[in-house]
């Protein structure tokens, strides 16, 4: 017999295998690792789908934020909508809405795209009612306007609506005392600010000229104490817009005479009192029509701007967007028509109308390649001899303006 040699048995029993794993349990460890890893990856997605919803919701809150505060920047009188506007409804949440004559924002739009999202806006502007000061139990209705900026947007998790809500009352003004009507203003720093009555325009006579005047005529309050100044203004569409013609009338003096008017045109006239920074009711609406203008000479008829109102380029810039057409509607021997303005302070720009195919004649505003103060420009239109026939406001809106005009 050989002899055993112990040491070298038991290093070949301590000898590790050389085998490695086999099939099946290589595909149960890649089982178990997938598993893993397909759970870690739903976690992550998860996390980024919730932090992507959060953003949303935060850049919507802060967009109705800032609408909401747009609106409360409006001047009062100015805070409302027009029935003509895209968007517009009558009423809303039970409120009516507020009609004002020249609006400063839009009803709905336009949409805001950030961060991949898309945000659209609608804004409600409608009256709501107040408790009369030292008299909680009587409540008098359109006394504080009710501002209201919806947006609403969609993304993975659905659409998605944040609203801010503001009520909007003058500044300064102090606590609510009630209507003019019911021995208050809603819009007065004074007890009362009574407003005229018995309005009555005149039409004027056959003129010469293609520019008409009418005269206007009111009954002054008994109470004329806080009346500092009377207002007039014009319009000739039931007020969806105005004419301010002036808001410095002398109080002691209720009559006065409008002139530069169209001829064959209806206006309808209101007269308001001022009382301080305050103003009363304006009186029910007086109607009078222009006569014709004379057959002989140079006649305008309407005078527009296409478009009336024009951005800048951009912020380091003067000039605008695009160039003004200046259209006027003539009749009779009119020749040398001119069209005089001024795009910046201290300039003077003049240049010629030239007569269409139709009969009418028009004029090239230059915005593209001359400097523009921002701001309303008055178009004046006059013959040969330079005297002045008829005017157009053109207005100039700063380049990151969110409505022109």
């Amino acid at each position: 017999m050989q002899p055993i040699n112990v040491l070298a048995a038991l290093r070949r029993r301590c000898r590790p295998s050389q085998d490695g794993f086999t099939l099946v349990e290589l595909m149960a460890s890649l089982t178990v690792m997938s598993v893993g890893i397909l759970a870690a990856t739903r976690v992550m997605d998860t996390s980024f789908y919730v932090a992507s919803q959060g953003g949303n919701r935060a850049r919507a809150v802060a967009l109705a934020t800032r609408e909401a505060e747009a609106m409360r920047a409006v001047p009062y009188d100015s805070l409302g909508f027009s029935p003509t506007q895209p968007g517009y409804a009558t009423v809303f949440e039970g409120g009516t809405t507020v009609v004002v004559a020249s609006p400063q924002i839009q009803p709905t739009g336009p949409d805001q795209t950030t961060a991949g999202e898309t945000y659209h806006f609608q804004r409600e502007i409608v009256w709501a009612d107040a408790a009369a000061a030292g008299n909680p139990t009587s409540t008098f209705s359109q006394a504080y306007k009710h501002v209201t900026a919806i947006v609403t947007w969609a993304d993975h998790g659905g659409t998605h609506t944040d609203r801010q809500d503001a009520f909007v009352y003058p500044g300064g003004q102090g606590p609510y005392t009630g209507p003019a009507s019911q021995g208050g203003s809603s819009s007065s720093t004074s007890p009362n600010c009574p407003a005229a009555s018995n309005l009555v325009s005149t039409p004027p006579a056959v003129e010469t000229t293609a520019t008409k005047s009418i005269v206007l005529t009111w009954t002054p309050p008994l109470d004329m104490t806080y009346v500092s100044a009377w207002t007039i203004r014009y319009s000739t569409d039931v007020f969806l817009t105005s004419t301010i013609v002036t808001d410095s009338q002398p109080p002691a003096v209720s009559t006065f005479t409008v002139t530069g008017l169209s001829p064959s045109t209806t206006y309808a006239f209101e007269v308001a009192a001022q009382c301080g920074t305050s103003r009363s009711d304006w009186t029910s609406p007086s109607s009078a029509t222009t006569t014709s203008a004379a057959a002989t000479g140079c006649q305008l008829g309407s005078v527009l701007l296409t478009p009336s109102a024009v951005i800048r380029a951009d912020g380091s810039s003067m000039t605008l967007v695009s160039d003004a057409v200046l259209s006027v509607n003539t009749a009779g021997t009119c020749v040398g028509l001119r069209a005089t303005y001024s795009p910046t302070t201290g300039t003077s720009t003049s240049v010629f109308l030239n007569t269409t195919n139709g009969g009418n004649q028009v004029a090239t505003i230059n915005g593209q390649s001359q400097d523009w103060d921002v701001g309303t420009h008055t178009i004046t239109v006059t013959d040969v001899s330079n005297t002045p026939l008829a005017t157009a406001n053109f207005v100039v809106c700063s380049h990151n303006a969110k409505t022109c005009p």
